[in-house]
């Protein structure tokens, strides 16, 4: 695992008070890409093949970003948001109130899953069973309650420190309950990125960093890696990695 270019920079030292939660989603999210259209399906398939059901979902970090929320939906009872960024929570709470237009595109890959229900349901389902949570995956949500998980683009992408991208794994496993199923997903060898004119840091992982941060404390782990579907969002950063598995039975300490 390499060090991001330039001086190391922690998560509390990140100015995620600016965050322009607007301009991430018009960035990333406004079109469904070929490569997120992928990642959600395989995080939705591997869910029903895990037999999920009647769970309490919990999204590390969500974000701008709604679709693993609307991935755990057809296996949630309740869903919980962690976000540290008092922007991104702001952004979180009016969505969760009444989603976007624009996050229907990516309601269709997982509709299926839902009995085929439409984003009308979505949309109500969601405003229904969610809650919005300030808080950081680095300091610790409770431990062992929720059943089903899920965190995007989060524990390489806080800081560009190591030992912080190790601890927000650790902490989001160690918030799951035992054998509860789980999907990571992971900028590839991400150095850094550009919000709004405001560059946040992050730290350059490989699939041999994912799977030896998660394997430990982690069953039926896979790690694969997806292209970029047009193109690299960012210059430099070769894909993504997706893991799936379950946290172990035995105690995460």
């Amino acid at each position: 695992m390499q060090k991001d270019r330039g001086h190391p920079v922690s998560n509390a030292q990140a100015t995620w008070s600016e965050f322009n939660s607007a301009a991430y989603h018009g960035d990333n999210y406004r079109i469904i890409r070929g490569d997120d259209r992928t990642m959600l399906l395989t995080t939705v398939e591997w869910f029903a093949r895990s037999g999920a059901q009647g769970c309490h979902g919990f999204d590390a970090g969500a974000g701008a970003n709604l679709y693993p929320a609307l991935a755990m939906l057809p296996f949630c009872d309740k869903i919980t948001l962690l976000e540290f960024s008092p922007t991104n929570v702001r952004y979180l709470r009016r969505q969760v109130r009444r989603l976007d237009d624009s996050w229907e595109q990516f309601w269709e890959p997982v509709r299926p899953f839902a009995g085929g229900r439409d984003f009308a349901w979505a949309r109500q389902r969601l405003a229904a069973i969610t809650e919005v949570t300030p808080g950081s995956i680095l300091t610790g949500p409770p431990v062992r309650e929720f059943t089903l998980g899920t965190m995007f683009w989060v524990a390489e992408s806080l800081s560009n420190l190591p030992e912080e991208y190790e601890q927000a794994n650790h902490n989001f496993l160690g918030a799951l309950t035992p054998g509860a199923p789980y999907c990571a997903a992971y900028m590839e060898k991400s150095e850094g990125y550009v919000v709004d004119g405001i560059r946040y840091p992050a730290t350059p992982v490989g699939k041999e960093d994912v799977t030896g941060s998660l394997s430990p404390r982690s069953s039926e782990l896979a790690v694969r890696h997806f292209d970029p579907d047009p193109a690299p969002i960012r210059p430099g950063e070769p894909g993504y990695l997706v893991a799936t598995g379950r946290v172990k039975e035995e105690t995460i300490s």
